[in-house]
This record gives structure tokens, C-alpha cells and sequence, in this order.
């Protein structure tokens, strides 16, 4: 079997590794090798044929490093079986703790069984861990804002569990997201302050910053931002 651990020291980019451990605060920089998501999705391609290999692999968790987890959810990607890649995820996700790795998981099966996987949603973002709750509101933002569209994702999304900056980065895409395909559902959120400042303002920051929404639109959102309560002396 492979040193898959081995091949991806060898596969290093330090620079890309500098730039990407600004990026992730409280990552030791040690643990991020920086390999580009091009080159490892063609790994990820290329283990997937040596099943002995990928399957010790995903099974020597937690990895080491970032770009270890990173692959491990490309492989749990290219699963085929619909009950496999749920329980793949449920046991990778505990282990997942920094956004590259997180928002690289989406089993392409899901998209076959949405029913099932909004149910998993209403588990996912209750979790007690960020980055399942992240995960979470990333399905239902890749999978149920088009033709799965329902009143019940949004209310969904806004009952997902408070968490850390990466639990409200996770939502204010989600929202922004919906602002760009379901608009009349989603404005009235923001009209009714019915969110957090945080989320409501990084998402109202995200629409605008977006090539998808129209300018009147924008300057609409613009009107909406909450401005930070003084606090009392």
C-alpha cells in the first residue's frame, strides 16, 4: 500500500502553503502543505483506483495534516453509494477543523437523494462541532436553493446552532446565496432584521460584492445594513 502522507510531503507548495496559512487562523502552519486543489483533486483521482490504499487512508484518522483531510473529502466525494458517502461523512466530519477542508466535501450522490440528505441537514446543523454545521448549511445551499427550494430551507438554515466566525461565514453565504436565486423569499429576512448583526451585515456584504444580483438590488441591501449598537456608559 502507498505512504499517502509521504506522497503529499512530496506534493508541498510553500508558498501557496504561506498564503493559505493566512488564511487559516489557529492552524498550525506546520499542518498546511499548500498543495494546490488542482493537483489534489488529480491524486484524489488517481488513489481512488488503489482501493487498498484509499480505503487504510481513510481509515488513519484524524490525518495530519490540512491537505490530508482536504483528500480524504475528495475521496469521499467520488463515492458511488448513497448510504456509504452519509456514513463517510458522518466520520469524517468530526475530524474536519478548518474551511478548505470542510467546503471540499459534496458527495456527488447527494444530489440523487435530496430528501434524505435534508434530513441529514436537520442533524448536521444542530451539531455540536462548527464545521458539521458548516457542512450542513453548504448542502442546503448547494443543493436546495433551485428547483428543492422550499420555505423549510430557509427556516432550516436560520435554526442551525450559533457557533464561531466559520459557523456565521457559513451562513452569510448561504444567504447571500439565496438572495441571488430566491430573492422574494429571502429579502424580507434582512427587511424584518430577523438575523444576527454579524450575519445579517456579512451577507448583505457578500450580495453586494456579487456579479449575480443587479445594482438597484444592491443599493437596496445597502439601505438594510444594521449599524453596531453603542454600547451604554
Amino acid at each position: 500500500m502507498k505512504d499517502v502522507n509521504a506522497e503529499l510531503a512530496a506534493m508541498r507548495d510553500d508558498g501557496n502553503g504561506d498564503f493559505l496559512s493566512r488564511l487559516m487562523p489557529g492552524i498550525g502552519r506546520e499542518r498546511i502543505l499548500g498543495i494546490r486543489m488542482p493537483a489534489l483533486r488529480r491524486y484524489a483521482a488517481h488513489l481512488a483506483l488503489d482501493k487498498a490504499s484509499s480505503e487504510a487512508f481513510m481509515a488513519s484518522l484524524p490525518h495530519p495534516t490540512v491537505d490530508g483531510t482536504t483528500l480524504h473529502a475528495l475521496l469521499v466525494n467520488r463515492c458511488r453509494d448513497f448510504g456509504t458517502a452519509v456514513a463517510m461523512c458522518d466520520r469524517l466530519l468530526p475530524h474536519i477543523d478548518n474551511w478548505a477542508s470542510c467546503d471540499a466535501l459534496f458527495p456527488a450522490v447527494f444530489v440523487k437523494e435530496p430528501d434524505t440528505v435534508f434530513a441529514k441537514c436537520r442533524e448536521w446543523v444542530v451539531s455540536g462541532n462548527d464545521y458539521t454545521v458548516r457542512f450542513g448549511l453548504n448542502m442546503l445551499m448547494r443543493l436546495f436553493l433551485d428547483e428543492n427550494f422550499s420555505m423549510q430551507v430557509l427556516d432550516l438554515a436560520l435554526s442551525s446552532r450559533d457557533g464561531g466566525y466559520y459557523v456565521m461565514t457559513g451562513k452569510a453565504w448561504f444567504l447571500c446565496e439565496a438572495l441571488v436565486k430566491q430573492w422574494e423569499a429571502t429579502a424580507p429576512l434582512f427587511e424584518r432584521h430577523m438575523l444576527g448583526e454579524q450575519v445579517h451585515n456579512a451577507a448583505i456584504r457578500k450580495a453586494i460584492e456579487s456579479f449575480r444580483i443587479s445594482d438597484g438590488r444592491k443599493s437596496y441591501l445597502r439601505t438594510l445594513r444594521t449599524k453596531p449598537k453603542r454600547k451604554q456608559q
